[in-house]
């Protein structure tokens, strides 16, 4: 891909994604650490088109992907910032429904005009097929939709864990947990391939995170769902990733299989990084120093621990 994100212009430009190339797999997860400030929000961001590259480009099933599309889905670090205060959770959620709606009631009549039935699939695999009317048959009415969508909106409620008779509350009526599990249900609602999981536990209570971190991994079994779990938190990223990226000021320093990275890291700078996050047990306490001092300077080593203080 080669992705490259500046911010500014000119002398004042500020590159926060420097030439980063990954690959993301259906059905994996794959792991982005790295210090506060090394650009793993701003390379989520444009993976899921939020963000345009200054230079490069992203890549779904080999074509360009340019813009928000509803395929690739992101649920944000903060809960609270991404849910709009004044509408109920069931209609944030909601919202993908009915933007998917209109697209398949725009695919069908495209579809009948050009013989072009490529939105009209796409509504028949993900269940939209009642928004262009069934084949031969009447367009669904707008009040059928809206109970269909809402009766959908409560499905994926009970899926995350939440009670589906909530539909009509607010965001602040929830816990932090809840919260992201709102935004966990959001992103399900657009029927995704990929999911970018921006710091999704960072901001929870430990056993908080331990039941976000597997229900995604239920979510992702069921449904064949691509991660990408951007995270500073090494030890969660071990548990949940079958690949895992390091970045450093905006590049990526290291790229391979979890236990590969984890138990051979072949940078310095990721070696100083698990060698600076505690450990219980002391032989595991010993090996990471070992592993520290095959080829990192101690001073590097303290320099990468007082950056990524978050980490521990």
């Amino acid at each position: 891909m080669g992705l490259r994100r500046e911010f500014g212009r000119g002398r004042r430009a500020v590159t926060a994604v420097d030439d980063v190339s990954l690959t993301v797999r259906r059905g994996e997860t794959l792991g982005v650490v790295g210090e506060s400030g090394s650009g793993k929000t701003t390379l989520g961001r444009m993976l899921v088109g939020l963000l345009e590259p200054t230079a490069g480009e992203v890549r779904y099933e080999g074509w360009p992907h340019t813009g928000v599309r509803p395929a690739v889905q992101m649920v944000f670090q903060d809960p609270v910032s991404s849910l709009n205060p004044r509408r109920s959770v069931g209609e944030s959620i909601a919202d993908p429904l009915r933007a998917r709606a209109a697209r398949a009631a725009r695919g069908a009549r495209g579809a009948g005009d050009t013989g072009k039935a490529g939105e009209a699939g796409r509504a028949g695999k993900t269940g939209e097929a009642g928004d262009a009317g069934k084949a031969g048959g009447a367009p669904e009415t707008r009040e059928a939709r809206e109970t269909r969508i809402q009766g959908r909106v409560r499905e994926l409620l009970a899926r995350v864990g939440l009670d589906p008779a909530h539909y009509d509350r607010y965001p602040h009526e929830f816990s932090g947990g809840q919260r992201q599990r709102i935004g966990i249900a959001r992103a399900l609602a657009a029927d995704p391939e990929v999911i970018v999981c921006d710091e999704p536990v960072s901001a929870l209570d430990v056993t908080t995170q331990a039941q976000v971190v597997a229900l995604l991994g239920e979510l992702q079994s069921e449904l064949g769902l691509a991660l990408v779990f951007v995270a500073h938190d090494l030890a969660v990223v071990r548990q949940v990733s079958d690949r895992v990226a390091v970045m450093r000021h905006g590049r990526l320093v290291e790229y391979g299989p979890a236990d590969q990275v984890y138990d051979a890291p072949g940078d310095p700078y990721t070696r100083a990084l698990l060698a600076a996050v505690p450990a219980l047990d002391p032989a595991v306490a010993v090996r990471r120093r070992a592993v520290r001092s095959e080829g990192e300077p101690e001073a590097a080593a303290e320099e990468a621990a007082n950056e990524e203080s978050a980490v521990i």
